[in-house]
C-alpha cells in the first residue's frame, strides 16, 4: 500500500528545520555570542554546566532590547536585522534571519532572558515557551545594561543526540574554548569570560587588547609569536582588503608552528569566523611557499581577515553561517605572493 501524503503541522515543520540549524551545543553558543556581538557589547560571559547541555548563561554589556521587541524574541523568523530579503545583500551583522534563537528554544526544556536598555529603570525578565510560539512577562530583575540569557536542557528533546554529546564532553568544551578564542582574536578590544563547572582548566578571562598581534600574544607562547609576521594590505583601488598573521621568512619551516588540526589557523570573512576549508586554495599556497615538506594535511599557526564588500559575499549558504563564498580568493594569494 502507498502511503497517503500529508502536510506537517507548523511545529513538526520547524523542529525538524531546527534540528538542523542547531547541530551542536558550540553551535547553539556561537548564535548566543554573535546576538552580543551585535548589540555592541564590550565584554561577554559565556558559562557552561554539563558540557552546555544542562545549562548555557550568555551575559553582555549590550544595548539591551526594548519591551516591545521582546515580546517577539525566539519567535520564528523575527528579526531587527532586515525588512526583507534582498537586505541581506547589504548585511553588516552576524545574524539576519531571526531562526537562530527559535531553534535553539524548539530543542531547550527552558529559556529565561534579562534584559535593560539604557531607557529602562529596571531589567525586565521574559520566558520564552519551549513548546508553543509565545514569550511571557515574568518581572522585573535589578541589573545594569544589558542581556543575560539562560538556557536550560539543551537537546532534551532529542535524546539520541543528548547522550552522543554526553560522551564527547571534551570535546565540546574544546570547541567552546576556541569559538571564544576565535571571536577575541577578531574583536580583540572586547573582554570574553568563559566558566565550565567540570572542566576549570579551560576557564577563560581574556582582557581587551590594542592590536590583532598583541590579542594573539595572550593566547599563544612568546616562543611561537615571536616567529610570525604582520602583513596588511588596503589599498584604495583594490576590492579587497585583508590582514594576515603568518610564520615569517626565518621560522617558515618550525615545526611548533604548525599542526595536524586547524584548530590554530583562524581565517575570517569580514570579521565572521569561517571553515578554513573555504580557503584551502590559500592554505596549499602556503604550504608550498612556506613549509614545502609539509603534508597537505598540516595547518600553520594563522591568523586571515579578509574585508570585502558584503554584497560581494554569500553567507546563506549554511545554516550556521560558517560558510562564506567570496571571488577575490586568486587576488587574495597573488598579493600574498
Amino acid at each position: 500500500m502507498i502511503a497517503k501524503l500529508i502536510k506537517l503541522d507548523v511545529q513538526s515543520q520547524l523542529k525538524i528545520a531546527n534540528n538542523q540549524a542547531i547541530l551542536t551545543p558550540d553551535k547553539a553558543i556561537k548564535e548566543l555570542i554573535e546576538n552580543s556581538l551585535d548589540a555592541n557589547s564590550t565584554q561577554i560571559l559565556v558559562s557552561i554546566k554539563n558540557s552546555a547541555l544542562d545549562s548555557i548563561i550568555i551575559k553582555d554589556d549590550g544595548s539591551g532590547v526594548s519591551p516591545s521587541n521582546c515580546l517577539l524574541m525566539g519567535l520564528p523568523y523575527s528579526t531587527s536585522k532586515i525588512a526583507k530579503f534582498d537586505d541581506i545583500h547589504s548585511i553588516s551583522t552576524y545574524g539576519f534571519r531571526g531562526q537562530a534563537l527559535n531553534a535553539i528554544r524548539l530543542l531547550s526544556r527552558k529559556i529565561t532572558f534579562s534584559t535593560r536598555t539604557v531607557e529602562d529603570k529596571i531589567g525586565r525578565v521574559y520566558n520564552l515557551n519551549c513548546d508553543k510560539e509565545a514569550v511571557e512577562e515574568a518581572g522585573f530583575k535589578a541589573m545594569s545594561t544589558g542581556t543575560i540569557i539562560q538556557i536550560e536542557g539543551l537537546f532534551e528533546k532529542t535524546p539520541v543526540r543528548r547522550q552522543i554529546y554526553q560522551k564527547q564532553s571534551n570535546v565540546i568544551c574544546k570547541n567552546i574554548r576556541e569559538l571564544i578564542i576565535k571571536y577575541s582574536l577578531i574583536h580583540f578590544k572586547k573582554r570574553f569570560f568563559l566558566k565550565i563547572d567540570n572542566s576549570p582548566a579551560l576557564n577563560l578571562n581574556i582582557n581587551s587588547s590594542n592590536s590583532l598581534f598583541d590579542a594573539l600574544r595572550t593566547h599563544y607562547t612568546n616562543n611561537c609569536t615571536s616567529k610570525l609576521s604582520y602583513f596588511e594590505f588596503n589599498e584604495p583601488s583594490a576590492t579587497f582588503q585583508f590582514q594576515l598573521i603568518i610564520p615569517n621568512e626565518a621560522h617558515k619551516s618550525s615545526v611548533d608552528l604548525w599542526r595536524s588540526k586547524p584548530d590554530r589557523t583562524h581565517v575570517f570573512v569580514n570579521n565572521r569566523p569561517i571553515q578554513e576549508s573555504m580557503f584551502k586554495k590559500f592554505l596549499k599556497e602556503m604550504q608550498v611557499l612556506c613549509h614545502s615538506e609539509a603534508s597537505t594535511k598540516r595547518y600553520p599557526l594563522m591568523v586571515l581577515n579578509v574585508i570585502v564588500p558584503v554584497k560581494d559575499t554569500d553567507v546563506n549558504i549554511e545554516p550556521d553561517k560558517s560558510r562564506v563564498e567570496i571571488d577575490q580568493i586568486d587576488d587574495i594569494i597573488n598579493q600574498y605572493r
